[in-house]
């Protein structure tokens, strides 16, 4: 009976780690728009709405936590953004919410005045989530190919650039940031004239380096803009539109460092600039399945509050809680789902995140059989080792599969925040995964050895 259950164990192991890798070697293997791409655009299409509608409710929530994290980053302004803080409090949500918009659509429509780019279409977008990894720079938006979005079309909000739409589907897009590490960029120094590639640095998420032949005729204090053209010809990003200030120019190494103008983690109102000015009617979308939906909203919420910076992820606690409650086969297959699920909604590499919740969902579940561990502690140490096998998984498999993956001390130190905000959750966390589940539990180890200890392993029934 044991042998059955251990090859029964292994082969479901076996079952999904395979699938993992046969995902991940269909999605390297095919084009855009081949099956998988579609599959992930549908899934983007029924996805997208919930991001919406979560994104607007949150909007007040996300002004009082970036408040409390200036106050606390910025102590010279304490003061001051606990009255802003208090007067937002004070006053109508929909109110303010309308005067940030008037103000952003300001500033989008003097940078159109002031970078020429009346060529070409301006359609104005909200920004609805933000990817929740490091490996990531990315953030869904809520127009598409219906209002006539294209892959590749330029993104700039009203300080400067942002990035470029990667992933297009009907009512909703994904853009990928100029601090992403596959972002490069024509630049041209507006003060001198010389240009170059302007690329993130490495390891950081709001800084870029600029790569110039010449980094004597570049100052900090300068203004970066795109060049509009490069080396081989046109550029793909219009010319004269603010990119950032170098605020550093190594003479020994030649790195010039560069602030964008555009705060990308701060984002909500966009520009798509795109080939023409129709725009299509947007179409809606249909409901997600239901056995995902509170899920769902609780990703979205999560990824959209940061804390000091860094944004709590639930997905590998989840997981991990799920697999320690009800074993290594049933939490295998749940953390594969998982991964699959997260995979498609935020348009990740196909494969990578339901191989890593596969191995955390096993491997929590055998931490159960074989050990059953009663301290109060082990939901937070699970926590813990879940999210960092999560993090750090990620950038191997990525590094494996030749993405460049930036790696310093600043990236270091961002896992372990968020290794630590998540062991701070992982108790709650676990509690509510055990309610959910509690109709379902096997029963508990520890109690069925404490039976066999009292009783000799017989029922009180048959004892002569």
């Amino acid at each position: 009976m044991y042998d059955k259950t251990v090859r029964r164990r292994r082969a479901v192991l076996g079952l999904l780690v395979a699938l993992s890798i046969i995902l991940l070697s269909a999605f390297f293997g095919e084009s855009s728009a081949g099956p998988l791409g579609s599959i992930q655009a549908g899934f983007l299409d029924v996805f997208a709405p919930i991001q919406e509608g979560v994104s607007t409710v949150l909007t007040p929530v996300r002004d009082v936590i970036d408040s409390i994290d200036d106050v606390v980053h910025a102590t010279s302004q304490r003061d001051e953004y606990r009255r802003e803080n208090r007067a937002l409090l004070a006053q109508n949500a929909s109110l303010q919410a309308d005067r940030r918009d008037y103000l952003q659509l300001t500033k989008l429509f003097k940078l159109d005045q002031e970078a020429n780019i009346s060529s070409y279409g301006q359609l104005t977008a909200q920004v609805i989530s933000e990817s929740p990894n490091f490996w990531y720079s990315h953030v869904m938006i809520d127009v598409g190919s219906s209002s006539g979005v294209r892959q590749g079309d330029v993104v700039v909000d009203g300080d400067g650039l942002v990035g470029r739409v990667s992933t297009v589907a009907a009512d909703a897009a994904e853009v990928t940031l100029i601090t992403d590490s596959t972002s490069a960029v024509a630049a041209r120094d507006a003060t001198s004239g010389v240009w170059g590639i302007a690329e993130p640095a490495t390891g950081s998420s709001n800084e870029l380096l600029l790569a110039f032949p010449s980094g004597q005729q570049v100052t900090p204090g300068d203004l970066i803009v795109t060049a509009g053209t490069t080396a081989n010809g046109q550029s793909e990003y219009p010319p004269d539109i603010p990119i950032g200030r170098v605020t550093a120019v190594d003479s020994s190494s030649g790195d010039i460092a560069v602030e964008p103008d555009a705060n990308v983690r701060q984002l909500e109102l966009v520009q798509v600039l795109t080939s023409s000015n129709q725009h299509g009617s947007s179409a809606k979308s249909g409901a997600l399945v239901p056995v995902f939906v509170s899920f769902v909203l609780q990703l979205v919420v999560v990824s959209q509050i940061s804390i000091l910076g860094v944004a709590a992820d639930l997905t590998p606690l989840v997981v991990a809680s799920a697999g320690f409650l009800t074993g290594a086969v049933a939490g295998s297959v749940f953390g594969f789902g998982v991964g699959l699920f997260v995979d498609l909604a935020f348009v990740q590499t196909l494969g990578i995140s339901s191989l890593l919740f596969t191995l955390i969902g096993y491997a929590a579940g055998r931490l159960r059989e074989l050990r059953a561990p009663d301290s109060p502690l082990t939901p937070i140490a699970l926590g813990a080792g879940a999210t960092a096998l999560a993090l750090v998984g990620y950038g191997v498999i990525e590094f494996m599969l030749g993405v460049s993956t930036p790696v310093s001390f600043h990236l270091l130190s961002a896992i372990c925040e968020a290794t630590l905000l998540n062991s701070l959750i992982a108790l709650p966390v676990y509690a509510l995964v055990r309610r959910c589940l509690i109709g379902a539990l096997p029963e508990d180890p520890r109690r069925r050895s404490r039976r066999a200890y009292t009783t000799g392993g017989l029922s009180p029934l048959s004892r002569p």
